[in-house]
């Protein structure tokens, strides 16, 4: 390369090699740092941080589901010379679902959360059935205190 030329920007592909290759690195360190770090902690620790070792693996691959399979394909179509006459609005629906599904695998992988979430749901299930039955009477013409008396 000469000296007076810029020089070039990586390409899109070796960018996310490279990304790839550093977070399989970074994730095999720390797997192996933790592992020897267990062996100076409790129990509940250790459960602790293989739960949040598994939700930093889904984090990583659940991104490379939704945003990069679908993407690719669409983008590099055309370096292969394939011409694609489909409708693409379902990558924007794959890129929207990013946020939920990834805040759930948290909260169902995390035991901590799991149980924090699972009391959550029974709660609001439990106002929907006390709302609904209050509904229910006042639709059929029972007054109000004979409905929470039964409760």
């Amino acid at each position: 390369m000469k000296r007076d030329q810029p020089a070039q920007p990586p390409k899109a592909g070796e960018t996310g090699w490279l990304q790839y290759i550093i977070i399989v690195y970074c994730g095999i360190r720390m797997h192996l740092v933790m592992r020897k770090e267990f062996s100076k902690s409790s129990i509940p620790n250790k459960k602790l941080q293989k739960q949040f070792f598994r939700a930093l693996i889904v984090q990583i691959v659940v991104p490379t589901i939704l945003f990069v399979f679908p993407a690719a394909f669409v983008l590099l179509s055309p370096l292969f010379n394939i011409k694609i006459s489909l409708q693409t609005g379902w990558i924007y629906t794959a890129l929207s679902l990013y946020p939920p599904i990834d805040t759930i695998a948290f909260m169902l992988l995390v035991s901590e959360y799991r149980k924090v979430t699972k009391g959550t749901v029974i709660q609001v299930c439990n106002k929907t059935d006390y709302f609904r039955s209050i509904f229910r009477a006042h639709k059929t013409g029972f007054s109000k205190e004979t409905t929470t008396s039964k409760i």
